[in-house]
């Protein structure tokens, strides 16, 4: 008869041991991935919830506002949210800027409100009327026009605040907005009874001198975007540096320290536990530091003509850095995810530097060469007689570049240029 072998304790503290290595691995991946302002958030949860350990600075120093001067507020990188919220304290009462933040938290990221606003009041349990007194003012604040629903009763707002003379052409873009956007100028002609000529002039002068959006804010539009590496470059030498000072400072007060030599088992137990814990924070947060330089510094040395030259980037894949740093592929993917690099003040995202060759006909063009040469070429045509996706690509291809019409559609898609019927010009 067969009998069930219970594991031995060396097996199973083994496998328990793995476990921990294997928990442990991927909460360091996670660290690895996470840009500045979520590591120092996640950073100060861990703090919290070791009770050996204290904060020793202030990580949210850089929030604090001392002047309501709303220009040097914006010049100094503070985010769009903050520089609302101080503007709308002067015209709203608690009550009032309550519903303020409510509003502000739930625009898109160009600015938009687009929520229906009787379910929103409901969901929040605010009043309608107050409600719209609110967003009647946040739309008076800079930038103008903020909270706006739609393109459409933002073009409306922006004419009815800077030019109140035009009221045709309000009448225009609150009855047959989409006339506008696909530039159907001999319908808008027939039926304003509006020549050509009158059209260049009140419609297409005036539009064209209008926002398209409120503003144009990255996904983290209610915090201070913050720079994971500086790059700073003067007559050829270059030195770089991991933003660390966003990071709460920390470690382990004196009174506690005493416990490591304690002679009561449980109080020294509790020590090294929560010991061991302090250490592997300050490994990984090491770790992901000497990672991050690394890899900028190797982006740095392979992109030298793009940093020291102003040239092109060269083609780059994220296989090539981890064969040269001995890492997986997937490491270099989650140290650049999210992450900013700063270059002599200029913030840029790690992403840019990563482009495959566009084909093996022409290896030195990058992905973002070819867009740039697709907008060219789409810049200098012929208004009245724009090309066709079809046409652009037999143009790419005269300069060097193989690629399907198919690839030239999601490239024009992707730098937000309409197809050729709605590019036509009739004037």
């Amino acid at each position: 008869m067969l009998r069930r072998l219970k594991p031995t304790f060396s097996l199973a503290y083994r496998a328990q041991a793995k476990l921990i290595m294997k928990a442990q691995m991927k909460k360091a991946l996670h660290v690895l991935q996470l840009p500045i302002h979520d590591l120092s958030q996640w950073l100060e949860n861990e703090i919290n919830d070791n009770p050996l350990l204290e904060i020793k600075n202030d990580p949210h120093h850089f929030f604090q506002i001392d002047s309501i001067n709303i220009e040097s507020v914006i010049s100094n990188s503070t985010s769009v949210y903050q520089s609302l919220m101080l503007q709308a304290r002067e015209f709203l009462n608690v009550k009032q800027l309550y519903i303020a933040k409510r509003i502000l938290s739930n625009l898109n990221d160009q600015g938009f409100f687009q929520h229906n606003p009787y379910l929103f009041c409901s969901y929040f349990n605010l009043n309608v009327k107050e409600f719209s007194k609110v967003l009647k003012v946040i739309k008076s604040l800079d930038p103008k026009g903020v909270s706006c629903k739609s393109l459409q009763h933002f073009i409306s707002y922006q004419l009815k605040i800077y030019y109140p003379q035009e009221k045709l052409l309000k009448q225009i873009v609150d009855n047959d907005f989409n006339l506008l956007i696909e530039k159907r100028w001999p319908s808008l002609s027939q039926k304003y009874k509006l020549s050509l000529a009158q059209i260049e002039k009140k419609v297409i002068s005036i539009l064209s001198k209008l926002k398209t959006a409120p503003y144009r804010n990255n996904k983290y539009a209610a915090t201070l975007l913050q720079p994971d590496v500086f790059l700073t470059i003067n007559d050829q030498t270059v030195s770089l540096e991991v933003n660390h000072e966003l990071l709460p400072q920390f470690g382990i007060p004196s009174q506690y320290e005493i416990l490591k030599d304690s002679k009561r088992d449980e109080e020294k137990k509790f020590f090294e536990k929560y010991y061991k814990q302090y250490e592997w924070l300050k490994k990984i947060l090491g770790k992901r530091k000497a990672t991050l330089t690394k890899i900028t510094s190797l982006i740095f040395a392979k992109q030298k003509p793009f940093f020291l030259e102003n040239k092109p980037l060269l083609p780059l894949s994220y296989k090539t850095l981890a064969e040269e740093l001995n890492l997986h592929e997937t490491t270099i993917r989650r140290a650049v995810q999210d992450k900013v690099l700063s270059i002599d003040g200029s913030l840029v995202s790690f992403d840019l530097f990563f482009s495959a060759s566009f084909s093996l006909h022409s290896p030195t063009i990058t992905k973002m060469n070819a867009k740039q040469l697709l907008m060219k070429i789409i810049q200098e045509e012929d208004k009245k007689k724009p090309l066709s996706d079809d046409m652009l690509c037999q143009q790419l291809k005269k300069l060097g570049i193989q690629c399907s019409r198919r690839t030239v559609t999601k490239y024009r898609k992707n730098l937000f240029i309409a197809p050729a019927s709605k590019r036509k010009k009739f004037l």
